[in-house]
């Protein structure tokens, strides 16, 4: 094992995650992965790529244990410090043309996929969902598919969300870093929001919490808008805007910060002033389902399980609101 000074991910945490993989791999009949999505590239390599640039970055995983990464040469150096892979396994491509260096990344790819003995066996792809979408050109995926005519590219979705659907310690212990940061910066936010501050002017103060809480990388990352409502917007998913707010003004935060390559999404709320007695109703009502959700989250069910629980309460709100004389 090599020195790594700057890892993305703890060499206990790859390790444990390449062993799953390739038991992974046995069980659902394949002898490699080819990954070109970012966010599996960062789980099972440790490389998360410091630009948003989208040139190709890719990995390939045989069963075998051996991992290898395609990426642009400009990101060489940082990837050796900051991932625990074998120096032959990091490729890099394009640079100076006296370096020797592969241009064409596809031609990397071929030549990494046929050195690790996969060219005539089972290779796993990112071609299903949901949301794992290969980040690569249609024609340049061709182009290594149509380079291996002896193997059989088939979709590894499944198994990819088999094993990162299980979250370890440390990733726990990144999630609720994320989400308390999250927190704050939206407590800080609502208790400074006031008639006539503006949009912007509100979500400024979030991501100045964020970054001095630690969300600060490269690229800074993060989704976070204001949700309006129809009263105030066509659409109730837009960017914030420099109007001031007003009184009686309701608006939801939704969305978080990023940290070490972890998003997170949530809401919270606020009514510039004194808010209706109907906003206050449904609060209610979407406490208790959320509630009713967090009773179902424990070992053995599903995702599905704990949606429903929150569902049989809010479905009640229609006829809820109709006893109260509201009409929907």
């Amino acid at each position: 094992m090599r020195d790594v000074p700057f890892p993305e991910i703890p060499y206990d945490e790859f390790a444990q995650r390449t062993q799953k993989a390739i038991d992974l791999m046995s069980t659902h009949g394949l002898d490699g992965l080819l990954l070109f999505n970012p966010m599996n590239i960062h789980y099972y390599s440790g490389f998360r790529k410091t630009w948003t640039l989208q040139w190709m970055h890719c990995c390939v995983f045989s069963n075998q244990g051996q991992m290898g990464l395609i990426i642009p040469q400009i990101m060489h150096e940082f990837c050796r410090e900051s991932t625990w892979l074998d120096d032959e396994w990091i490729r890099p491509f394009g640079g100076a043309a006296h370096w020797g260096l592969p241009q064409d990344p596809v031609a990397a790819v071929i030549n990494t996929i046929t050195e690790m003995g996969l060219s005539k066996k089972t290779i796993g792809v990112e071609t299903g969902v949901p949301h794992t979408y290969m980040l690569v050109a249609l024609s340049e995926f061709d182009a290594i598919r149509n380079a291996f005519p002896n193997a059989t590219f088939k979709n590894a979705v499944d198994m990819i969300w088999e094993q990162r659907m299980i979250k370890s310690p440390w990733e726990q212990d990144i999630m609720r870093r994320l989400v308390n940061l999250t927190i704050r910066g939206y407590q800080k936010a609502i208790e400074e929001a006031h008639e006539g501050m503006t949009e912007e002017e509100i979500l400024k103060i979030c991501w100045r919490v964020f970054v001095e809480e630690g969300a600060c990388d490269t690229p800074m990352a993060g989704d976070l808008m204001f949700r309006g409502g129809a009263k105030n917007y066509a659409m109730s998913t837009p960017r914030q805007v420099g109007k001031p707010l007003t009184k009686g003004r309701q608006m939801f935060f939704d969305g978080g910060a990023s940290l070490k390559g972890y998003y997170c999404d949530f809401q919270r709320q606020l009514c510039v002033g004194e808010p209706p007695a109907l906003q206050r109703r449904l609060v209610e009502v979407s406490e208790a389902g959320q509630r009713a959700a967090e009773k179902m989250i424990k070992p053995g069910n599903r995702i599905c399980d704990v949606h429903a629980a929150a569902m049989s309460v809010i479905d009640m709100l229609p006829e809820d609101l109709a006893s109260r004389g509201v009409e929907s």
